[in-house]
């Protein structure tokens, strides 16, 4: 999971780099959502990550 993600630009590139590295063992990639840029641009996100967990603490302060 990637912390403090703010674009799917990001979880695009991380995604890269982890296909790249994980050869033939399959790996799940998810984002947390914890910045105003994140939730607004969620289905972004969502579209380049296997799963979201929501950082509601981080949102609400």
């Amino acid at each position: 999971m990637v912390p403090m993600v703010a674009s799917a630009g990001e979880m695009a590139a991380v995604r890269t780099v982890l296909d790249r590295l994980r050869g033939d063992v399959p790996v799940a990639l998810g984002a947390m959502v914890e910045t105003p840029a994140a939730a607004i641009g969620a289905d972004l996100i969502a579209a380049e990550a296997d799963f979201l967990s929501i950082g509601s603490n981080d949102l609400t302060q």
